[in-house]
Parts: structure tokens; C-alpha cells; sequence
């Protein structure tokens, strides 16, 4: 019974195993810039803190992808007022923070940071071009399947 348990555990661990390498990962690459559009790079640092919270990226009430930990979007709009939230739960509407950036125009890049906090929080936080390159060169691009 033992020995078959054993059996049971190791190929589960195994098929585990091999299920986490099937997910593709880029280093960061800067995105194309779009006519007509705002870019902005919305990124999450590597972090103990609320590791396991996926976040859904939200653009002028639009769900534009998700961010895991150590991970980054790019994502376009219209110039103008682009609102930028973060929310976990699409049944519940958990939201943790949202930011907006007035008056952006066509080409302007922005680099938001979604900051962990303690106990589940995140902060957006807009870095200046040379801070935001830094860091979200230090992430990694989870393409949407």
C-alpha cells in the first residue's frame, strides 16, 4: 500500500513538474508604438508579498491582462484621460487600486508599477522613463493563450 502510494505521489509530482515548464516566458522587449495611441507599461516586481494574487489590469474599465508576479504588459489608448486599475476577482469587483493619467498624448509612454504591499495590497505607482526601464527590465512577458 505504501509502495503504491509512493508511486501515486511520484507521478503526480512529475506531471506538476512538467506542467510548469510548459509556460512561456520573454525577457522584457520594448513595444511597438501604435498611431494614435498612449503606451503604457503596467509591470509587478518580483516579490515575497503576495506572491499567489493574480492581477487583472483594467484600462479605462476595459480588462486588458493579467499580471503574475514578476510579470508585464504593454497596453495602448486613446490620448486623453486613461484610467489604469488593478482588480483580483471578476465576481466580487475586488479592486485594489486605480490611477489616472490626465492629458496624455499620442506617443507618450508611461511605466506603472503595481507595488505589493502587506496583506494583499498593491499600489500603482507612475515611475519617470529611466526608473521604469530599470525595473521592468527585470520582468518577464507572459503572453495571453
Amino acid at each position: 500500500m505504501i509502495k503504491k502510494y509512493r508511486l501515486h505521489l511520484l507521478l503526480c509530482l512529475l506531471a506538476i513538474g512538467s506542467m510548469a515548464g510548459c509556460i512561456t516566458t520573454m525577457p522584457f522587449q520594448k513595444a511597438e508604438p501604435r498611431e494614435g495611441k498612449v503606451l503604457a507599461y503596467v509591470f509587478r516586481p518580483e516579490s515575497v508579498l503576495s506572491r499567489g494574487t493574480i492581477l487583472a489590469v483594467n484600462v479605462n474599465g476595459e480588462k486588458r491582462g493579467l499580471l503574475i508576479n514578476n510579470s508585464y504588459i504593454p497596453v495602448y489608448a486613446d490620448p486623453g484621460s486613461v484610467e489604469i486599475s488593478l482588480h483580483t476577482n471578476d465576481f466580487v469587483k475586488n479592486r485594489y487600486d486605480s490611477m489616472t493619467l490626465q492629458g496624455t498624448k499620442e506617443g507618450d509612454v508611461y511605466f506603472i508599477k503595481a507595488d505589493p504591499g502587506l496583506l494583499g495590497a498593491f499600489t500603482l505607482v507612475k515611475l519617470d522613463p529611466g526608473n521604469g526601464m530599470t525595473e521592468i527590465s527585470k520582468t518577464q512577458y507572459y503572453p495571453p493563450r
